[in-house]
């Protein structure tokens, strides 16, 4: 995404307990960790196996030009912390997708941060890009690899008309209400029955058992379902090619990635209630709070129409049956990367390192 065609990749060993050092950067700042401590950190403890060329960049042996750039990009809690380290080892740019809890926003340079994770969207500093969903980019040429492979394996016939169903799991930020995500998934089975429509269907690791187990009991074996995929037992993740075989997309309003994984790969997705308003009294301010920014995110998606939301059952089997043309791929990843460059002073057309 900064512009560079063959980055350093690493990956963290699993052995590895990353939490004392990131309270130390929560509490020190910067200075938590020496380039020297860095370095051996990297080197002794932290990552799996270490590309050519990064140890002697972290010994100082940068290349003589001045106008390259090095960032760290991180993605999540579990690696934050390690992108300050490989920073403060190679004095790059940290850039992070996610902020996790207790590292600070202001030790990176750029925080990429999804709406429900922002209290006061009006007054961010400068280091703070409030993504329309969470980051996602649409590889078409793989989608479409991972589509031929899913119809050749289940038989999947391209005269049929196929529709994705992408089922989350409750969060503080979006809670489930047991009745209003059944109705909602009735709902989306009698469509596909009526008008002759196979489903495609997957959970993710956030969907609760009762809710597996009633997909398992109504979903699997019925002829309106082509695909199911049951996210407790692999971790293959099929939206990718759901999004090239379908002709329209179901999500469950819990999910940003999701959310915006749909929208990016050209459709208009519907996304379905799983909740009920909340009524004040009974839950905490946090979880209202949190839960008004998850609508809020997901109204703003509408009104700009990239997103179509059901409410009911009418919505739901209205929204399928009229299916919104596709729209250019990569919309909203286009837009986050735009804001990118502008606040890294990046060129659209750089290597980067």
């Amino acid at each position: 995404m900064l512009g560079d065609e063959d980055p350093m990749i690493l990956t963290l060993r699993k052995d590895f307990n990353e939490l004392p050092l990131r309270l130390r950067f929560a509490s020190l700042g910067r200075g938590a960790v020496t380039r020297g401590g860095a370095r051996g950190l990297v080197e002794r403890k932290m990552f799996e196996e270490l590309p050519i060329g990064l140890t002697s960049l972290g010994n100082g042996k940068l290349p003589h030009d001045p106008a390259l750039r090095i960032f760290t990009v991180s993605t999540g809690t579990a690696v934050a912390t390690a992108n300050l380290v490989l920073a403060r080892l190679l004095q790059a740019d940290p850039v992070v997708c996610m902020t996790p809890s207790l590292l600070p926003r202001k030790l990176f340079r750029l925080n990429l941060v999804p709406p429900h994770d922002v209290k006061d969207r009006e007054h961010q500093p400068e280091n703070i890009i409030v993504t329309p969903t969470a980051l996602s980019f649409h590889d078409e040429i793989a989608s479409f690899d991972m589509a031929n492979e899913l119809a050749r394996d289940n038989n999947l016939n391209p005269d049929f008309q196929y529709i994705a169903l992408a089922i989350g799991g409750p969060s503080n930020s979006a809670l489930w209400r047991e009745e209003t995500v059944i109705e909602g998934l009735k709902e989306v089975l009698r469509t596909a029955e009526v008008h002759e429509q196979k489903l495609l269907v997957s959970t993710s690791r956030r969907t609760p058992d009762w809710c597996r187990n009633w997909l398992i009991s109504n979903y699997v074996g019925n002829p309106a379902v082509a695909y199911f995929l049951d996210a407790s037992k692999t971790d293959s993740n099929p939206l990718p090619g759901f999004f090239v075989l379908a002709d329209g997309v179901v999500v469950t309003c819990d999910s940003f990635s999701m959310i915006g994984e749909a929208v990016n790969s050209g459709h208009r997705p519907i996304i379905i209630k799983v909740n009920e308003p909340p009524p004040s009294v009974k839950e905490t301010e946090f979880k209202v709070e949190k839960l008004d920014k998850m609508n809020r995110a997901v109204m703003n998606l509408s009104n700009e129409g990239l997103v179509d939301i059901a409410n009911d059952a009418f919505e739901i089997r209205g929204c399928i049956i009229r299916r919104t043309r596709r729209k250019k791929p990569n919309l909203l990843f286009e837009r986050v990367m735009d804001e990118v460059r502008q606040r890294l002073n990046i060129p659209e057309e750089v290597t980067a390192g």
